[in-house]
């Protein structure tokens, strides 16, 4: 979505979700050497560009990820990246 806030046309605001899925050969394997496996692992992530003039953005981006690596003895984590972008 572009100029979510007035006066900020350049400016970008993103909202994501990516999932991926153990299929059942993969989670059957799992079982049989008794290691635990969830079927999915989920992430959602935020996203602004904040443009500053012609040659400045930066972008905060923010993950919360369900089930990382699918795996059950990993807690849920939240990644948090900064890009800036610089032109000449």
């Amino acid at each position: 979505m572009s100029a979510l806030i007035p006066g900020r046309n350049q400016d970008e605001f993103g909202f994501a979700v990516a999932a991926a899925h153990n299929g059942s050969q993969f989670m059957k394997a799992q079982r049989n050497q008794d290691m635990g496996a969830q079927r999915s692992e989920v992430t959602l992530e935020l996203t602004y560009l904040a443009q500053f003039g012609s040659h400045l953005a930066v972008q905060p981006d923010l993950q919360f990820v369900i089930n990382p690596n699918t795996d059950p003895r990993i807690k849920n984590a939240v990644a948090f990246i900064l890009r800036f972008e610089l032109s000449l």
